[in-house]
């Protein structure tokens, strides 16, 4: 929801600034007039503000998972959260919704974090093939979506606690 708001705000604002460059031009145009010092301060302002929007939508798409020994760090977008080994319950695949079969990290106050970086829409980007994100059959039949780097995940988990 964020990025859409942020996208519309963006829109709107370099809707502005053409607008803004658009009068100045005309008033420069018309009958020989110079454009105010008002108008030039409005548009540099807008300028400035369309460059803060482009910057916070590019700072929005942020989105890794960094495996340390010490712990994890989860980026998504705006939202960063860092949590040690100790602090980690378990880590799962998420089984329904937008990012089946994504990393979850569950921490032991019951806190969930998804990383939506380990899911199949990622695949391409982090260099697996989208055929590794496909459903896991088990012997009784059930399917279990999880992706390779749910499985780098829990061994590392195991790592840290000696198992």
């Amino acid at each position: 929801m964020l990025i859409v708001i942020v996208a519309v705000l963006y829109s709107l604002c370099a809707g502005a600034v053409f607008a803004g460059f658009g009068m100045l031009l005309w008033f420069h145009l018309a009958e020989g007039f110079s454009a105010p010092p008002l108008l030039l301060v409005m548009a540099v302002l807008l300028v400035l503000f369309y460059l803060c929007l482009f910057v916070l939508l590019i700072w929005s798409w942020r989105r890794y998972l960094l495996v340390t020994t010490a712990g994890l760090e989860v980026v998504e977008g705006f939202r960063t959260v860092r949590a040690r080994w100790a602090d980690v319950a378990r880590i799962e695949a998420a089984q329904s919704g937008l990012h089946l079969g994504s990393a979850v990290v569950v921490l032991r106050d019951g806190r969930r974090i998804t990383s939506t970086v380990t899911g199949a829409r990622f695949a391409m980007v982090n260099g697996t093939r989208v055929r590794e994100h496909w459903p896991r059959i088990l012997p009784d039949g059930s399917r279990v979506y999880a992706g390779p780097a749910v499985d780098v995940l829990i061994n590392a988990h195991r790592r840290s606690l000696g198992l």
